[in-house]
């Protein structure tokens, strides 16, 4: 039996997860978001480095979110499957895996500028963990009225924010070198100290 390309890139990851050192647990559930923040603007940025988007440079934030949201997808599946496979029981074990889903932010005209994993009604980017309230909170500087809607690949494509499968999947396996397995306990031990 052979696997397909996303086949392999998943089991690669999961072994990734699997292989990661011991990390302390208590530092990242205090400093999740911030963490994340951190993580996409340090060295992984060099994922990037050829990319050039309206001949600037582009980051996981400004050209490169879909990227940044795809690569957390990815990580956050895979080190659900890691961690079902190796039978842990995590704080509030969830019956399924997590199910990460991919969102747009617009302006109120619904022209994309964004894009975000939601998972369990909070929302992460570059920037880090946050509820709906405070990510559009954060694009109303910039655009009036702006929405949280469902991804729409085409429309993305459209309005030039683009994806680039092997730069996610890459992106995955440093978020899993970086923090191990994704843990849902991350986003909830952030309550109140979103930013």
């Amino acid at each position: 039996m052979t696997l397909s390309s996303t086949e392999q890139q998943r089991h690669a990851l999961v072994v990734t997860c699997g292989q990661v050192p011991e990390i302390d647990e208590e530092t990242v559930y205090a400093s999740f978001s911030s963490s994340l923040r951190q993580f996409f603007c340090g060295e992984v940025l060099s994922l990037l480095a050829e990319m050039i988007l309206n001949g600037e440079a582009i980051s996981f934030l400004m050209g490169g979110c879909r990227i940044a949201a795809r690569g957390l997808q990815f990580w956050i599946v895979a080190s659900s499957e890691q961690l079902h496979a190796w039978n842990v029981q995590v704080e509030d074990d969830l019956p399924s895996p997590l199910s990460p889903r991919l969102f747009m932010v617009t302006d109120r005209w619904y022209h994309p500028k964004h894009v975000v994993v939601e998972i369990e009604g909070l929302f992460l980017d570059a920037s880090g963990v946050q509820t709906a309230a405070e990510l559009l909170a954060r694009y109303a500087i910039h655009y009036r009225d702006p929405r949280l809607v469902a991804y729409n690949p085409r429309k993305l494509t459209r309005y030039h924010i683009f994806a680039d499968r092997a730069i996610s999947w890459e992106l995955a396996g440093w978020l899993a070198r970086a923090f191990g397995p994704f843990r849902r306990e991350w986003l909830f031990r952030n309550e109140g100290v979103l930013s």
